[in-house]
């Protein structure tokens, strides 16, 4: 898994900007986009409306890289790089700098895992999945950093 990363380039920046952006702007003025907290607390209100229910997979991954950008800023190591998809590319949060996970070359989807819950009838709760999430990869509470 760990030779299909690569380097995270400026374009990738701008396109995860431009999701988070999107985001934000479901709210006005603006959502606040710069902490772990700020951004679930954002997810939490807007995934309570229920517009988002006629959202398709676009939508739910833009959200999903969003909640990931949160899981990067509470999460120490855990950074942004981009990945070879069928697609083409996509982006992905690489654990492998970070402490208390329990495989060394975890990689995260964050995009892709919103996009694929959409379909069940599981309510999406962006910091219920975090801690699903934690438990999945063996993350110890030691590992995270606020």
């Amino acid at each position: 898994m760990s030779d299909a990363r690569t380097p995270f380039t400026a374009q990738d920046r701008r396109l995860v900007r431009g999701w988070i952006d999107w985001v934000a702007g479901h709210a006005e003025p603006p959502a606040p986009m710069d902490s772990h907290a700020a951004i679930m607390d954002h997810l939490d209100g807007l995934l309570a409306q229920d517009f988002v229910r006629e959202y398709g997979s676009e939508e739910l991954f833009a959200i999903g890289i969003a909640w990931g950008d949160a899981l990067r800023m509470r999460h120490a190591g855990w950074e942004w790089v981009s990945m070879a998809s069928k697609g083409g590319s996509t982006v992905a949060l690489d654990l492998r700098g970070a402490k208390g996970v329990a495989d060394p070359d975890a990689l995260v989807t964050p995009g892709h895992i919103f996009a694929r819950r959409a379909g069940t009838a599981e309510r999406l709760d962006p910091r219920a999945m975090e801690a699903r999430l934690l438990e999945e990869i063996g993350s110890v509470a030691g590992g995270a950093a606020e």
